[in-house]
C-alpha cells in the first residue's frame, strides 16, 4: 500500500521509461507479497490452524485459488464453521477442486458428525488417488479417519448441558456430587483467559443460575477441582496447597489443607479416592506434558517421589488431564498426538494384570470424540461421565458435556 501511494506521487515528475520501471517495481512487489501470503495461508491449512487460513486467505481473494482454499477453511474454522456446505459442493468438478475434494468434503462432513456421508467422501477420495502419487499424506490421514468412523460407538449419548450452564466463553467441568443434583465447574466467562468457579443446583425446571463460589482468578492450565469420593477438592495455584473443601451458603471452608511439593509444577491433577494416589501433568523439558505418579506410603504417611506414568502412555506430544477409575483397571486423558480426529482427543489405556503396566493408549473414539478439542474426561457414575468440548454443538468456546452410556 506505501509503496502504491509513493508511485502515484512520482508517476508525474518522472521520465516514461522510469515510470515503467518504477512501476514494473512495484508490481512484482506486489507479486512477492501476495505469494508470501498465500504461502503462509496454506501453511495454516495445512496445520489444521483453519481460523487462521481464513485470515490470510482473506487479503488475496483472487490469487490462484485463495477462493476455494477460504471456504474449506472457514467450514473446518470455529469462528465460520456452521457455513452453508452449498458453498464448498459448488466447486465440485472446478480445477481448483483437483483430487483432494472428496477428501475435504469427508473432512467437513466429519465435523458436522454426518458420519455416513464422511465414509463415502473419503473412500471416494481414497478411489480416485489409489494409482497416482503425492498423496500419501492425505490417504493415512483418510484412512485414519475412516478406522475412527468405523469403530464409532452407538453405545453412547454425548449431549451439552443447557442453558444457563454453558455460554459463549469457555466452561470446564469440575464435579457433579449429590446423585447428579449440583455440578460445580470453571469458567470464564467474567473474564476471559481467567477461571472462577462455580456451582450451581437442578431444581424443578433445570439448573439454576450460577453462582460464584470462588472469585480466585485461575489460569486454565493449571485449574484443578477434583470430586474425591463425594468431597471437592481444590488445588490453590497460589501456596501449591491441595484443600479438600466443603461447601456452604456463604461459599466453601477448608477442612484440609495438603502441602505437596512436588505439584508446584503440575497443570491438571486427579486424586484417587482413597487420597493415596495422584497423578498429574507437567510439562518437561519444554517439550510437552507428561503424565507422572506419586503414591502415600501406608507406612510413613509420606509421598514418594512423582515417576512416569508406567507403560506406552507418555508421548512426544501433550499428555494432560487424568483420569483414573476407581477399579484402578482404566486410565483416561487428553492428548493431541497424531492419528486422532483432530486437535485433542480423549485416551484411555488399560492396566496389564501380569505386568501391572498400562498397555497402548487407545482413542475413546466417535462420539466422545470430536475433530475439535475434547477434554478432561470423568466418570461420575457408572454410566454418566463429564467432557469439555468446542465441537460444533457448543455455544461458543469450550462447554460442558454430558456423556451418557446406554444400556
Amino acid at each position: 500500500m506505501l509503496l502504491t501511494i509513493y508511485l502515484t506521487l512520482m508517476l508525474r515528475k518522472i521520465p516514461l521509461v522510469l515510470t515503467l520501471f518504477l512501476m514494473g517495481l512495484g508490481f512484482n512487489s506486489q507479486a512477492q507479497d501476495d505469494a508470501t501470503i498465500y504461502a503462509d495461508a496454506v501453511r495454516f491449512m495445512e496445520s489444521d490452524e483453519f481460523d487462521l487460513a481464513v485470515e490470510a486467505f482473506g487479503y488475496i481473494p483472487d490469487y490462484r485459488d485463495s477462493n476455494y482454499r477460504s471456504v474449506i477453511s472457514a467450514m473446518l474454522s470455529h469462528k465460520f464453521r456452521n457455513t452453508p456446505l452449498d458453498k464448498f459442493l459448488d466447486f465440485k468438478g472446478a480445477p481448483e477442486a483437483g483430487d483432494l475434494f472428496n477428501y475435504w468434503l469427508g473432512r467437513i462432513q466429519l465435523k458436522r458428525f454426518q458420519l455416513a456421508d464422511a465414509e463415502v467422501s473419503f473412500n471416494a477420495f481414497l478411489n480416485d488417488v489409489q494409482y497416482k502419487e503425492g498423496f500419501e499424506d492425505y490417504k493415512k490421514e483418510a484412512h485414519s479417519k475412516l478406522t475412527i468412523i468405523q469403530s464409532a460407538s452407538d453405545k453412547m449419548v454425548i449431549s451439552p448441558f443447557e442453558s444457563p450452564i454453558n455460554s459463549k466463553f469457555a466452561d470446564l467441568p469440575g464435579a457433579l456430587l449429590g446423585n447428579g443434583e449440583r455440578l460445580v465447574f470453571m469458567s470464564d466467562r467474567n473474564s476471559e483467559g481467567h477461571f472462577e468457579i462455580y456451582k450451581t443446583d437442578k431444581g424443578v425446571y433445570g439448573w439454576l443460575a450460577p453462582e460464584i463460589i470462588s472469585s480466585t482468578k485461575i489460569p486454565a492450565e493449571v485449574l484443578n477441582v477434583l470430586n474425591v469420593k463425594e468431597s471437592l477438592m481444590f488445588f490453590d495455584p497460589d501456596n501449591k496447597h491441595l484443600q479438600t473443601v466443603e461447601l456452604t451458603d456463604a461459599g466453601w471452608n477448608v477442612n484440609e489443607d495438603l502441602d505437596l511439593p512436588f505439584l508446584k509444577d503440575a497443570h491438571h491433577i486427579y486424586m484417587n479416592r482413597y487420597s493415596t494416589r495422584v497423578i498429574f501433568s507437567k510439562e518437561v523439558d519444554g517439550k510437552g506434558l507428561d503424565l507422572y505418579e506419586s503414591f502415600k506410603l501406608r507406612s510413613t504417611g509420606d509421598w514418594m517421589e512423582p515417576t512416569p506414568i508406567s507403560g506406552l502412555v507418555n508421548s512426544n506430544f501433550n499428555e494432560d488431564y487424568p483420569y483414573m477409575t476407581d477399579d484402578r483397571k482404566r486410565l483416561y486423558f487428553s492428548s493431541n498426538r497424531p492419528g486422532g480426529l483432530g486437535k485433542a482427543d480423549i485416551y484411555y489405556v488399560e492396566i496389564d494384570p501380569e505386568t501391572n503396566l498400562w498397555g497402548k493408549p487407545i482413542n475413546a473414539g466417535i462420539p466422545v470424540n470430536s475433530v475439535d478439542d475434547d477434554i478432561s474426561f470423568s466418570m461420575t457414575s457408572e454410566k454418566v461421565g463429564l467432557i469439555s468440548s468446542d465441537r460444533i454443538h457448543s455455544t461458543g468456546d469450550l462447554d460442558l458435556f454430558v456423556v451418557e452410556v446406554k444400556d
